[in-house]
């Protein structure tokens, strides 16, 4: 009997998915374990367990994990981002891979929108003040007069540019290819124009030997002054320190990220800032996002041993 470990717990905590999971699964003969990563190291679980088949979220599947673990056959991604996946070595121990890029688009671009419509319409400061007994109007600048640039035109870059197009403020973009050049009426900008130019930069890459650390204290100094920083990709592309000192001495106007180098990470040094705002990680996280990966990840399982004959 095959083993399946399961370790996303925003997969293992939603009941439909589990259930969807179990099933799948009992009618396949395969036996599954659902783990606890926060806590222990997907390593112990491994070790521990001995599965053939592992879906995994944010956790690292490295050299290390699959020369230890020869059993492993099959890898099922919950989630978009492959950064914690070493595909190359994947290969060379013949492991299989099943992912499909851009299902939580929608939820990682909504959220990307709300931090620039709160932030610039004083959204979060006035609810603070608020529940303070502080009654202060100041219903800040409109996001349609703002010019927004987008540092990545993936899947979530390209669909936060298409939420933008009924502000009618102006959308810059860089990226590696000029792939979308005049698609909707979006501009293309070197990267430290970009920077210098817009009020609002958001990041939508990868974490890769190319872009950690992308934006740090040399690219704040390009940056046009009282810009607003929006980070919900990978924690390791943005000197954290730096923007975070940048804020505070007012060279930018906020800060918002939903993604650390380390997770979890303690924001409560920050709790009385508006102007930076820091979120868990929920991006991908919206319930319909979650539904959507976890079924893929049940998906591409199914179909590998469909294939295999296994079924």
């Amino acid at each position: 009997m095959k083993k399946v470990m399961i370790t996303p717990q925003s997969f293992i905590q939603n009941k439909t998915l589990m259930s969807e999971a179990l099933n799948l699964f009992k009618q396949m003969n395969f036996e599954v374990f659902s783990c606890d990563c926060k806590s222990k190291s997907i390593e112990y679980y491994v070790d521990k367990i001995k599965p053939e088949i592992i879906i995994v979220g944010l956790e690292k599947v490295n050299k290390k994990l699959l020369i230890y673990n020869p059993q492993i056959e099959y890898i099922s991604k919950y989630g978009v981002g492959l950064d914690n996946i070493d595909q190359d070595e994947l290969k060379n121990h013949n492991v299989r891979l099943g992912w499909s890029p851009g299902l939580n688009k929608r939820s990682v671009s909504e959220l990307t929108l709300s931090f620039a419509l709160g932030h610039f319409r004083n959204v979060f400061n006035s609810v603070n003040l608020m529940k303070n007994g502080v009654w202060k109007k100041n219903g800040g600048r409109l996001l349609s007069e703002m010019k927004i640039g987008i540092v990545g035109l993936g899947n979530i870059g390209l669909d936060f540019a298409k939420l933008l197009q009924p502000f009618g403020c102006e959308v810059i973009y860089n990226d590696l290819e000029k792939k979308a050049e005049n698609f909707l009426n979006i501009t293309y900008y070197e990267y430290n124009d970009l920077l210098a130019y817009c009020d609002i930069i958001s990041f939508h890459v990868p974490s890769t030997n190319l872009t950690k650390n992308m934006y740090s204290k040399k690219e704040i100094e390009y940056t046009k002054k009282d810009a607003f920083i929006i980070n919900t990709s990978r924690g390791d592309i943005i000197d954290f320190t730096e923007v975070i000192k940048a804020v505070e001495s007012k060279k930018l106007s906020g800060f918002a990220s939903d993604v650390f180098s380390q997770e979890p990470f303690d924001a409560s040094l920050w709790k009385d800032q508006m102007n930076i705002l820091l979120t868990p990680h929920i991006g991908g996280n919206a319930e319909e996002a979650i539904l959507a990966m976890g079924r893929s990840a049940l998906e591409h399982i199914r179909l590998h041993y469909l294939s295999m004959g296994d079924l």
